[in-house]
């Protein structure tokens, strides 16, 4: 009877052991291809980093060419035919007025007239 017994305890932990053999298998194989899956997208996101970085480097250099007077100037004269006379070129400067404001410290009352009377010029067009 004793040796029923034990058969009987070792068929039943055989019976347990199987399947949770099986299952530690079937998470090591799906542990497994996950790993594999984000190693290949992690490689190929350093990839399109590397390809993003080299574009926006070519990209800077084109808009540092696009803001170039020089180029500017190019191409308005092939494609558009536009040219500049410098010769008869006409220049016009307008006289200001420059007043020297001193710099004596003045109350705060003081200071408040001279910006109302400042506002009061320029609304009048001095």
């Amino acid at each position: 009877m004793r040796h029923r017994r034990k058969k009987n305890q070792l068929a039943k932990s055989f019976r347990l052991i199987v399947p949770v053999l099986f299952l530690l298998a079937i998470l090591w194989v799906w542990k497994s291809t996950v790993a594999r899956n984000l190693c290949r997208q992690w490689s190929s996101l350093e990839n399109q980093k590397k390809v993003l970085i080299e574009d926006n480097k070519r990209l800077l250099a084109e808009l540092e060419q696009y803001r170039s007077i020089g180029w500017i100037d190019s191409k308005v004269r092939q494609e558009f035919g536009m040219i500049h006379d410098t010769k008869n070129r006409m220049i016009l400067l307008e006289n200001q007025k420059t007043e020297k404001k001193t710099s004596v410290p003045r109350g705060f009352y003081a200071g408040v007239l001279e910006t109302l009377n400042d506002i009061w010029r320029f609304l009048m067009g001095e």
